[in-house]
């Protein structure tokens, strides 16, 4: 498993995660991270409030992470009910609190 810590101070994680094969996790701190976004997750972080962009881009700026590290395009993922909504080859999990986002994802 690759844990990625796209803020440096949030690396002190590392020493309680565990080992799991093609699966890959990454923590950000809660920022607009418009910039990560693809394809239609664009057109929903502009029709979203400020902080929902922030925790959405967020969000989606781990799962950008996860998709590189487990070795796949750049993919967005949409959302039914504000629920991810995963490529048929993958399995994951995004979620934030007030200050830190992650996204987990396995093939």
């Amino acid at each position: 498993m690759d844990w990625l810590f796209l803020d440096s101070e949030l690396e002190a994680f590392a020493g309680a995660m565990p080992f799991l094969p093609a699966t890959a996790l990454a923590l950000a701190y809660i920022k607009d991270y418009g910039d990560s976004l693809v394809g239609e997750e664009i057109a929903a972080h502009e029709a979203m409030g400020l902080k929902r962009q922030s925790s959405f881009s967020s969000g989606r700026r781990c799962v950008r992470a996860t998709q590189a590290a487990l070795e796949l395009r750049p993919q967005a993922i949409l959302r039914d009910n504000r629920a991810p909504i995963w490529p048929t080859d993958c399995v994951g999990s995004i979620s934030h609190s007030n200050r830190i986002a992650a996204a987990v994802m396995s093939k």
